[in-house]
């Protein structure tokens, strides 16, 4: 019985074989190379990734040693972009002592006021300016005038809880005290 299986079953030739176990070889070997592929390719656009954030870190640390150089430079940028600048707030941003930004400052041509414990620096024409604006001010109502005058609104918060402001009713305006 077995003998007659044996014979139903048809072996293939060694030739035929060997054939299907080169091809089979090749295409494994052709798997693994595209997977390899595949990986190498991966660890390529991570070393990219890599070398972009390197250059970018170096670029920031570059232009963060410049910044620390050029402190007169930002302090000078500030003044003319915000008008003034709260020192108490800014040392810190700056990275530096409130004694060495209020000497930025005044080299910058800014006029320190002293408020309730508060140093400010402020352009000689932005405190014109913050002058002309307060004075235009009707309501005598702190909250509302501080709300009027803008972009200084801090700055006008700050000198009207020290007193350096105040409401003057014959001209119906805010005056701030010399």
């Amino acid at each position: 019985m077995e003998e007659e299986r044996a014979r139903r079953v048809k072996i293939p030739p060694r030739d035929d074989l060997e054939r299907v176990a080169s091809i089979a070889a090749e295409k494994t070997a052709l798997m693994i190379s595209k997977g390899l592929l595949e990986e190498i390719r991966k660890i390529r656009e991570s070393i990219e990734r890599i070398e972009a954030e390197v250059k970018a870190l170096k670029a920031m640390l570059q232009e963060r040693g410049r910044s620390r150089y050029s402190l007169g430079e930002r302090v000078v940028e500030e003044l003319k972009t915000k008008g003034y600048i709260l020192v108490g707030e800014a040392y810190k941003r700056y990275k530096t002592s409130p004694e060495t930004l209020i000497e930025e400052g005044v080299r910058a041509g800014a006029v320190i006021i002293t408020a309730g414990g508060n140093a400010i620096l402020i352009d000689r024409s932005s405190l014109d300016e913050f002058k002309t604006k307060i004075k235009s001010i009707k309501s005598s109502d702190p909250t509302e005038a501080m709300e009027a005058s803008g972009k200084y609104a801090k700055l006008f918060e700050i000198l009207n809880k020290a007193g350096i402001i105040y409401y003057d009713s014959k001209t119906k305006g805010w005056i701030m005290i010399s």
